[in-house]
């Protein structure tokens, strides 16, 4: 049995789940007492706290979630889906900021808060949902989605799926107004693509923390907050890859002057991270990307304080400029020498281990101030470019000397992975 007959998708196992336990469980549940909020006068209160606080921390299946057939109102639709939206990112991975016990009733409504669930919209939810959904008949139950959706998109990807592909198919005719029925395609969409890998995903917020982070700015300064705009295969600077993180940590929890000196450049910035880092140890730095990136790079700048005024600014100077390494004649750049120049993850075609030598004879400093100067690798392991590193590693060592190697673990959105950390100085 099909949920509604305007429906695309694909057959799903979770289809004729549904249909067996529909008209037997979830259509005459409003005549089930439990269901309705009444107690068993038979039934011990203790026993009921009990089997609340059990299902608190049962793994969700879609089987809980309200049968379109049943014409959910707008405002469980919406509450679900605000709560089924993903918890903020923390380097790379979820970060569940409540505690993995029960939620007490206080902290209920900061759930609800940081969802951006009104209270009107959540008390018409509860009363529907006390009449349709066991799972999800109290706000303290709704309080925990959040927190168990995660396991529910991992271990029910295709159910969850076909779910949300049946609101998104479905007119929805049962809701008022065409603003809210296009507001819940458009939630439901969001979460579709939120949960088709990392390349579909719409524009997100990372907040990347360190260790020494705060000592190095301020308590108050717990994160570095990195706009990341939705990407393609052209425009895979939109992202932070793991390498950046990696070599970011080394950069804060080493000695100051260890590996930064004077004026820093950071090619393929990216989101910045690393350059952000540099600025952070207080050092003049210049983030530098292609012409498409450099403007999600300003806005992480602005994101993170750091563009001070002229007048009154007396920190590090950071800037971000534009720079095509096939063709560096033409950026702003041009002709300036820098002390130190930072790279992470800067190989994914064959053209760039030439390039990155090119850039980097044209922008690091070679004069009788340059005994000082180094240059910083920071590249993942990838099995699909050994051949790159392999003409890259050559070319370096031509003109410079390589005065440190580290191959460390890490990983990214993608998973585990090997790092390759080398220092250079010019021989």
């Amino acid at each position: 049995m099909n949920f509604d007959t305007q429906s695309t998708c694909v057959e799903s196992p979770l289809n004729n789940e549904v249909a067996d336990t529909e008209k037997g469980s979830q259509l005459n549940v409003a005549s089930n007492n439990y269901c309705c909020g009444k107690k068993n006068p038979e039934s011990n209160d203790d026993d009921d706290d009990d089997e609340e606080e059990e299902d608190l921390i049962q793994p969700l299946h879609m089987l809980d979630f309200p049968i379109l057939r049943l014409q959910p109102p707008y405002e469980v639709l919406s509450t679900i889906l605000k709560l089924l939206s993903p918890e903020e990112t923390i380097n790379f991975g979820v970060f569940a900021n409540r505690d993995q016990h029960f939620i007490v009733d206080e902290d209920e409504w900061s759930v609800f808060k940081n969802h951006n669930v009104s209270a009107l919209e959540l008390k018409d939810a509860v009363s529907w949902l006390k009449l349709y959904s066991i799972r999800l008949n109290t706000s303290k139950k709704l309080a925990r989605l959040p927190l168990l959706a995660n396991s529910l998109r991992i271990n029910f990807a295709n159910e969850y799926n076909a779910y949300l592909t049946r609101i998104i198919s479905n007119d929805l005719s049962w809701i008022s107004t065409q603003a809210k029925r296009e507001e819940i395609h458009a939630m439901t969409s969001l979460r579709l693509s939120e949960n088709c890998g990392r390349m579909a995903q719409p524009d997100s917020i990372r907040k990347i923390q360190l260790p020494g982070l705060e000592r190095l700015t301020s308590p108050s300064v717990k994160s570095i907050v990195l706009k990341e705009p939705s990407i393609t295969n052209d425009n895979l600077g939109l992202k932070t890859w793991g390498s950046s993180l990696i070599l970011s940590s080394r950069l804060l929890r080493s000695q100051r002057n260890r590996y930064l000196h004077g004026l820093v450049l950071e090619l393929g910035s990216g989101t910045g991270l690393v350059g952000i880092c540099c600025c952070i140890l207080k050092f003049d730095t210049t983030l530098t990307d292609l012409p498409q990136i450099v403007p999600n790079l300003e806005s992480n700048l602005k994101l993170n304080n750091l563009l001070g005024s002229s007048e009154n600014w007396q920190g590090p100077k950071i800037r971000a400029e534009q720079l095509d390494w096939s063709n560096p004649h033409t950026s702003p750049i041009y002709g300036e020498k820098f002390d130190t120049i930072v790279l992470s993850d800067p190989i994914y075609s064959s053209h760039h281990p030439q390039w990155v030598v090119n850039v980097l004879d044209l922008f690091l400093r070679n004069d009788e101030n340059s005994s000082s100067v180094s240059v910083l690798i920071e590249i993942p392991l990838r099995p699909k470019f050994e051949k790159e590193r392999q003409v890259l590693w050559d070319l370096m060592s031509e003109k410079y000397e390589e005065i440190e190697c580290e191959i460390e673990d890490g990983f990214d959105d993608f998973g585990e992975m090997k790092f390759c950390f080398k220092k250079y100085t010019r021989k």
